[in-house]
This record gives C-alpha cells, sequence and structure tokens, in this order.
C-alpha cells in the first residue's frame, strides 16, 4: 500500500499510542458509576492500535494483534457472558451485581471489584476484537486499489456512454483463446 512516509508521524505515534493506551485504562476503570466503561474504552484502545498501524504499515499488525481478532472477540464474549454466571450460582437474577471492597488494600487504598468490571472485560475485548477484524479487512480491501493520483474510473467521453471501471492491467487480463 503507497503512503506518503511521514518521519514525525511514525516517531510519535508511539507516544501517542501510549497516551491514548492510559486514557483507555482510565475509561475503562471509571466506567461503572461515571460516563465510560468497557465500550467507549474499547474504542479508544483500538484507535491508539490502528495509529500506530497506520503510522508504520501492516508488518505492525502481528507485533500488535498476533492472533485473529476474532478470538478476542470470542474471548470477550465469554467473560461477559461468565461475569453473570455468579447470580445464578446464589440464585439471583442472571447478571445479578455482587461486590467486593476493601478500604485497608496495600499501596492503593481502597479496592473496589465486582462483576460489573467482569462485564466491562468482556465488552472491551469484544469492541477491540471486531474493530479490529474490520480495520484488518478494510486494510487488506484497499491494498489493490488505486491510491491518491490514479482514477478509480474512466469518465465517459460524452453523455450516452456509461462509467465504466478500470479495465485490468496487461498482466491480469485473460488469455485470448
Amino acid at each position: 500500500m503507497f503512503k506518503p512516509d511521514s518521519f514525525i508521524l511514525r516517531k510519535t505515534s508511539t507516544a501517542i499510542a501510549l497516551i491514548v493506551q492510559v486514557f483507555a485504562v482510565y475509561l475503562f476503570f471509571r466506567g461503572h458509576n461515571l460516563p465510560g466503561g468497557g465500550f467507549i474504552a474499547g474504542v479508544a484502545s483500538a484507535i491508539g492500535m490502528l495509529l500506530l498501524i497506520l503510522a508504520n504499515g501492516k508488518a505492525m499488525i502481528p507485533r500488535l494483534c498476533p492472533f485473529d481478532p476474532l478470538r478476542l472477540c470470542g474471548w470477550g464474549l465469554a467473560v461477559a457472558f461468565l461475569a453473570g454466571v455468579p447470580g445464578l450460582l446464589v440464585r439471583h437474577a442472571y447478571l445479578a451485581h455482587f461486590h467486593y471492597k476493601d478500604d485497608d488494600f496495600p499501596l492503593i487504598g481502597s479496592l473496589y471489584l465486582g462483576t460489573p468490571l467482569l462485564f466491562d472485560l468482556g465488552v472491551f475485548l469484544t469492541v477491540v476484537g471486531v474493530i479490529l477484524k474490520i480495520s484488518f479487512v478494510l486494510l487488506d480491501a484497499i491494498e489493490g486499489q488505486p491510491q491518491a493520483g490514479e482514477a478509480a474510473f474512466h469518465l465517459p467521453a460524452s453523455a450516452d456512454q456509461e462509467l465504466l471501471e478500470r479495465p485490468p492491467p496487461a498482466s491480469e487480463s485473460k488469455p485470448v483463446s
């Protein structure tokens, strides 16, 4: 895929992506009682990863996601599903919330965990997986497409001609029988 090489973007993308990932973690943990949570944290995290891929090329994909992102979706759905099981185990409704609070947790002070956080983790993993999979498919699809400065279609010479797609290059044309 042709792209103009931007030294500044390549060098700053790592720092920007790190800042975006830290912000995604912040959004993830504040999401239960305030705006945020698994969905928006997953979107922010995927944007940070896509920034690295767009700045450094497709060679960055195996480093960021060495497996198919649909596996991440599967794990996310499984975690979100399992977040509701504790309610069933104690004869409450599915997805009933259970919490653990420790006011004397070492180094942090107060620790507050619950099943909503587990559900948000499942949503986070699913959203990141879906966004990455869609982006990878789109990157593969545009790889063979015309780049900047190239026409995607031939324009008609007159009003009675139809708009035609670009003919395939000579190397891809069908052999004459």
